[in-house]
């Protein structure tokens, strides 16, 4: 054999030893203490799986309403948990914005999904998800489906219409804003049909200044 082909072979062994279940068991053994010992002296920090984050805001939903028996128009946004003081309207080009914050109801914040401290991949591993359990760890949401944070729809107005136009009530967490179809249009109240009809609407002046 020559000593090219027993470079070839030792390379082989070589490999497979690299490869065995008992060799890559210790260097993971290894790593994973050299990594709690980091960890626990304050050079790296353990940062979990991240959760699926929200975007920077979302869009909640709305129904809008086209009676052609009425000089209005109406939107109705789901906005639970939103309180008068967390929201705000105002026209710009042309379109009706509403902007607010929804607050969750636990006090507490989920770890964000980023961090400014240095961690390496062996930090990430499953084989030390435990590390999480001996640091000062805030509660986390296994199941997240509801949005909080800030909000954000905007609605095309016919050409014309002025903040004065519109007007806004907020019952049960639905809130509804009428319109006049055109400038000059406008009903002397919103129709019967319309939801959350039982308070009279808030006009938008009104509405602005508390909402501020």
């Amino acid at each position: 054999m020559t000593t090219k082909s027993k470079n070839a072979v030792a390379d082989s062994r070589t490999f497979q030893l690299l490869r065995h279940p008992v060799f890559r068991a210790e260097v993971n053994r290894v790593a994973i203490a050299k990594c709690r010992e980091a960890v626990k002296a304050g050079v790296f920090q353990y940062i979990p799986k991240r959760q699926n984050t929200a975007p920077s805001f979302y869009i909640p939903r709305m129904d809008l309403v086209d009676d052609p028996s009425s000089s209005n128009l109406f939107a109705v946004f789901e906005l639970p948990g939103v309180p008068l003081s967390g929201l705000s309207m105002h026209i710009r080009e042309g379109n009706l914005v509403l902007r607010g914050q929804r607050r969750p109801p636990y006090s507490f914040t989920p770890m964000p999904g980023g961090s400014s401290h240095t961690t390496i991949d062996a930090c990430t591993s499953e084989n030390i998800s435990d590390i999480a359990h001996t640091e000062n760890q805030p509660p986390t949401l296994p199941v997240k489906e509801l949005y909080f944070g800030d909000f954000q729809r905007a609605i095309p107005l016919p050409a014309g219409i002025k903040q004065e136009d519109i007007s806004a009530n907020l019952l049960n967490g639905m809130l509804t804003v009428t319109w006049p179809r055109s400038p000059g249009s406008a009903e002397t109240s919103v129709p019967s049909r319309t939801p959350g009809n039982i308070t009279p609407p808030l006009p938008m002046a009104a509405a602005g200044a508390a909402m501020q």
